[in-house]
This record gives structure tokens, sequence and C-alpha cells, in this order.
């Protein structure tokens, strides 16, 4: 609101000088109702929020850099630290350079949005906020950083900005946090104006396409191909070292099922499970008459899903037991280390004469070689020196001339060695001597001496570094030169062998609940981000549907009437490639011909949808509850405007067949899995492909 200021009083010495025009030097800009409340809503919020202390005390509301490790509930094996930067993008995303402290009241309204999700829900994350949150506050440069003064267009021009600089996934993701800040500005009356934004970028859908180069790029980087399966199997059979053997074994397990790596490091050293194979009551037997028993691997489940037990398919049981029993020999000792201290709480695992001595006792340099397994005394002093632990004295040896030595308290090395033991979280699931996948510190360096005495837990870093090199580390396939026909060596991440399980369970017709059980994966929705089938591999399984009698529809009836002669061939010309598609499959072969019905496929012949796939079943609803509104609007101007009629035809047939579509999903008659048509062939007046 801007309020005219009275004009001074005309000096009558000087009347020439007077005016009676109101200059814009005259006007006194104050804040309209609004912006006082916003502004006061926001300062309100920061006071609570910063009483709140949702991350402790040793957090400063006001810093720049807020360091959460400590209040996460992070697995043994995981070696993250949890750091939330309300600075402006850097060079590097742990990095403090080429950063700004975000200014404030901008920063303080982004610290009370990350306290308040931490108080609704504990232990969530936060970095995608923070993250968005930069781009937003770089396009509000021109408003001083100001909140208040925040429009739909700064959440635009912030999405444009995130799409420019990230891939469409991540894009796509911290869009979705811009989603959320607006929605909390909304809620909370912020703004002077309500925010109207919504995710403008299209999520990457992985399954959209699987014909184009996009898909097969897309495969190529989330699942292992058979180039780099044979590259495995050549390692794991050239490997000689404990340490390479160890990690070896780790990545068979990881083809014997569809682990998640942080499953397979959290193992407990217990693990094995069997149970003798029935079906329908009845023992299963093998070929020599014997009961055939089932081997599985119990694990801790891992997002929302509970624990349970992996049963390992029968041509990987050898595989598996193999890949145990290497890495219970190789961890054992370190399982040894830690079950002497739970045994002997606050005292060290020493060599002799050291272990269980008199805390008092003194060690000399000399001793440090064999004390700590160093190479030299130097070495040993040094390493004492990095951990903290000074000489209480430097004397010679006595009755021996030379160099005074240092002498060092035993007590104060031990309580060194017992700080720097692995710290399992309050709620572990087991002590730390039942675990696996136990080792001596710098078990894998390449450089140093690894410590017997001191027990750590394998981290999913120590199996990136393996797979892929880290640094001046090579990675195995560097070291055992396996390399590709390009002159690369071989690159494989752990998460890539699950993919790849997944795609081969998809391939051999395996039921959706039966992946997600398998897979430990509590929504089954989440089973088509792993499934990366070719369109040639999709045609496959359909042709093999349609022979075993799992589908329905007029050309399961036009393949019946044909002489079992011809059958193949029919199948291989009707179904030579496939795609997906939000509401079932198509099977338009666009190498030959553009689709005649592109865009309409809730009305073509050329599609078959999975009965009971609840993700097709979910987006069919969306679309006739959308389409039904189109066509209700359409036939309402369908008198005012020439041509409206064949647009109400249209959308007539669209609704029609969504309706088909959606009568089958919920007809309980129909088996889940079951491929059918609900849609008509096209007519023979119609073009065919």
């Amino acid at each position: 609101m801007s309020v005219p200021v009275a004009p001074a009083p005309r000096s009558k010495a000087n009347p020439a000088r007077q005016s009676s025009r109101t200059t814009s030097a005259d006007i006194l800009n104050l804040p309209s109702r609004i912006e006082r409340d916003c502004r006061a809503n926001l300062a309100a919020l920061v006071d609570h929020a910063r009483k709140l202390q949702v991350f402790g005390p040793d957090v400063d509301f006001d810093a720049p850099v807020w360091d959460i490790t400590s209040t996460r509930k992070l697995r043994p094996t995981s070696a993250q630290v949890r750091k939330l930067y309300f600075m402006t993008r850097g060079k590097g995303r742990a990095s403090d350079e080429g950063r700004e402290v975000m200014a404030r009241p901008f920063g303080d309204l982004i610290r009370s949005i990350v306290v308040l999700r931490e108080f609704a829900r504990p232990f969530g994350s936060h970095t995608k906020v923070v993250d968005a949150s930069k781009a937003l506050y770089e396009v509000l440069r021109d408003q001083n950083y100001d909140p208040a003064e925040l429009t739909s267009e700064h959440f635009a021009r912030a999405a444009r900005l995130l799409k420019e600089r990230m891939s469409r996934t991540s894009s796509y993701s911290q869009a979705c946090a811009l989603v959320e800040i607006a929605k909390f500005l909304n809620d909370r009356v912020l703004t002077k104006a309500i925010i109207s934004f919504r995710n403008p970028i299209s999520r990457e859908d992985d399954i959209g396409s699987r014909i184009d180069d996009k898909a097969r790029s897309r495969r190529a980087e989330k699942m292992a191909s058979e180039e780099v399966i044979d590259a495995i199997i050549a390692m794991t059979s050239m490997v000689t070292l404990d340490t390479d053997i160890l990690r070896a074994r780790i990545v068979e397990l990881l083809f014997c099922a569809p682990w998640r790596i942080n499953e397979v490091l959290n193992l407990a050293v217990d693990c094995i499970r069997t149970e003798k194979a029935t079906s329908n009551g009845e023992p299963i037997l093998d070929a020599s008459g014997q009961q055939v028993e089932n081997f599985g691997i119990a694990y801790g489940g891992s997002k929302g899903y509970p624990d349970s037990v992996k049963w390992i398919p029968t041509a990987m049981v050898d595989v598996a037991k193999k890949a145990i029993a290497d890495i219970t020999r190789i961890t054992q000792p370190a399982r040894d280390v830690a079950k002497w201290m739970a045994a002997h709480p606050g005292r060290a695992f020493l060599p002799p004469p050291w272990r269980l001595a008199d805390p008092e006792t003194e060690v000399w340099s000399r001793d440090l070689p064999n004390l700590l397994g160093v190479s030299n005394f130097n070495a040993g002093r040094l390493t004492l020196h990095d951990w903290g632990v000074e000489p209480k004295e430097r004397r010679k040896l006595p009755g021996q001339p030379g160099i005074p030595q240092c002498v060092y308290r035993l007590g104060d090395i031990e309580q060194k060695l017992l700080e720097l033991q692995a710290k399992l979280p309050a709620d572990a699931p087991r002590p730390l001597e039942e675990y696996l996948l136990l080792l001596p510190l710098h078990f894998f360096h390449p450089v140093r001496n690894s410590f017997e005495s001191i027990v750590t837990i394998f981290s999913d870093r120590h199996m990136r570094t393996f797979l892929t090199g880290s640094g001046y580390v090579k990675s195995v396939f560097e070291r055992l030169d396996l390399r590709d026909e390009h002159g690369k060596p071989y690159n494989l991440r752990s998460h890539a062998v699950r993919h790849y399980l997944n795609t081969l369970a998809q391939e051999g017709g395996v039921s959706q609940l039966d992946i997600a059980r398998w897979s430990g994966r509590k929504n089954l929705h989440q089973n088509s981000v792993y499934d990366h089938m070719s369109g040639m591999a999709l045609a496959e399984v359909t042709r093999e549907a349609l022979k075993t009698g799992a589908a329905m529809g007029s050309v399961v009836e036009t393949f019946k009437r044909l002489p079992p002669v011809e059958r193949e061939e029919f199948l291989k010309a009707r179904f030579a490639t496939a795609h997906t598609t939000d509401i079932g499959m198509c099977f338009q072969d666009w190498t030959l011909a553009p689709c005649h019905k592109h865009g309409a496929c809730a009305d073509c012949g050329e599609h078959l949808l999975i009965k009971g796939d609840a993700k097709q079943a979910a987006r069919t609803e969306q679309m006739l509850q959308e389409q039904k509104a189109i066509l209700a609007q359409c036939e309402r101007e369908v008198d005012e405007e020439y041509g409206a009629s064949n647009y109400v035809d249209h959308n007539r047939k669209i609704v029609a067949g969504l309706e088909k579509a959606l009568a089958v999903h919920n007809d309980p008659n129909i088996p889940d899995g079951t491929l059918v048509q609900p849609w008509d062939e096209p007519k023979e007046d119609e073009p065919v492909s």
C-alpha cells in the first residue's frame, strides 16, 4: 500500500520553489496486511523450529552445514556421513568450494522445513528438499531472497533450471521436492500470493518403451549384460588372494538371488536355512529317490520388508554354499576377536604377553611391531601418533646406550583400540560377534597393514571399490586385465545384478507376487522399475503365453483355428516385437509402418493387457475418469462446433475401450497374469500392419 506523505509547508521566503505536486520521493511504501501477515507467519515458524531441536542440541540452527549423522539409523555396513548444506551449489556435493551461505530469511525457511519434516517423520531423508531449494534460491535473487515474494513463476523457473542441469530422473525427483515446498508455503500462508505449481517434468519410465535407443541405453546402464556376466565368471575363478576371494564370493551370492547389497553385508553368521521340499503335502523326490531339500539364506529385510529367507534356485545352491563357506572361513579370525572382547569387556585383544596384562605396563617403541602388527617401530610410533596416543616419557633402555625410546602406557593403547572398534546402532539385531562379514581394520588397504585387534564390518564402499575402482585403487577387472571389445576394463554396480535377475524372472513368466517376495519388495508396483525386457523378449513371453493357453481374446481364437503347422509362423509374424504402454502391451511393429491409432490404445486390437497388473489397472481407472469428463464436455458443446460430432464419437470409443479393460481387471473368473485382448481386432476395411 502506498501512502502519500503530506508536503512540507510552503516557505513564505521563497514561494517560487513551492509545488503542489507529490513526487516519487514523497511516497512512503508500507507493507500491506498480507505482506505483514506472511512475514509474521514465517518469523513465528522459524522461532518454533529453532526451539524444537529435533537433531539434538549439538546442531546449531543457524549453521550453514548440519551434520546429522549421529541422529540417523545407519546400518552397520554404511560408511556414509549425513550432512545438509544450506548453501548455494558448489563444485562438489560435499565441498564448500564455490558455495555461499543462503541469505536470510530464505535460509531460515528451508531450515524450518527440514526441522518440521524431521519432527513429523524422524529419520527421513531431507537432501532432495535442500538440493531443490538451491534452484529456487537462485531465481529469487531479484526479490532479495524474500520467501514472501515467491510466485508460481519462480517455481516454474526453478524447475527449468533443474531440467537443464540434471538427468531426467534426478530433475523429476527434485521437482517433486519443489511441489512439496510450494504446498508447505501455501498451507502456512508464507507468501503474498498462492503458489500454483505442478511438476512439469515427466517421470522417466524405464518400461515405457522397449525398442528405442534410449531403452537400450537404460538397459545397459542398469542391468548387467551377458558380456559382463562372462567377465565376472572369469574373475571369480582367477582371484587368489583372500581379499579378492571374499568380495568375489559376495558377487556370486548376488547372482544367487535378487539381493540389495546391504542385505548381504548384514547377514548373520548363522544364516543358512534348510527345509524338506513338498508339493501339496507330498515330498518332492530327486532322481535317486531322496527327498529334495530346499536351501535358503535368512536376512534382515529393508525398505519396509520384514526379515525373511531367500530360497536359492536349485541350479545355484552349490554356488551359494561355496560362497558362504569361503566367506565364513576368511572372516572367522575377526569374529574370534569380537567373541573374545565380548567375553572380556573393557579389554582389547592383544598378542601375548600384553593380553590381559596390567594397564600400567610399559610399552617401549621396540615392542610396537609385535603389539600392533606393524613393520617397524617407526611405523608403530606414527600410527599411535595418528590415533592421538602419545608416550608418557622418553628414556633409554636400562643398561643400554643409544637414543632414548618412547615409553607408552598399555592402558592408553588399549583404550584407543577399543574406541576404534566397530560401533553398532542401539537397535542392532545382533551383537557384533554374530555378524558374518567382520574384518580387521585396513583388511583391503593396498599399502597399510591390517590391525587384527580392531574389528570392523564390511561396508558397501569396499564392494564399490572392488568392482569399479576408486582413485589410485584399481578395480579387480583392471588388475586381472579383463576388458571389453574397446579395451576398457569392465565396470559393474552391485545393484545391476538385482535388475538382471528381476528381468530374468519377468522373461520366465514368474508371477508379480513371487517376484516381489523373492526380491524382498513390499510394493508390487516397484517390480516394473526392475523389468528391462527388450521388445523381442517381451514378444517371446507373449508367444509362449498363447501356446500354453494363458491368454484370451480374438487373436487366441484365430491361433486355435489355424492348422498346427502354421501356428508358429503366425505367432512370429503377429508378435514380432512389443513395447509397453500405460494400460497394456502394444504389438504394432513400428519398423514396418507407423501406428494408425497412435494415442488411442484403448480402442486398438493391437493391444493386450495383463489381468491383475495393479499399475495398469490404476492407470486405466484414472484415464477412464479423465476421458469421461472430456466426453461430457464434448457432448455439451457438440451443437456449437462444426465437426464436433466426430470428436464425440472418438471419445465414446475410448471410454468404451477403457471400460472393457477395467471390467477384465475386475473379473474374478480370469486368473491374474492372464494376457487378455479386450479390444476388437482391426476390421477388414481398416489398415493392418
